[in-house]
């Protein structure tokens, strides 16, 4: 169970990433 939401909190981060470059 941690583990899920610690790969799916990785992931979130990843998107908000992904979004950011984009707007650069």
């Amino acid at each position: 169970m941690k583990s899920k939401f610690d790969s799916n909190l990785s992931l979130d981060t990843l998107d908000m990433k992904n979004e950011y470059l984009k707007h650069i």
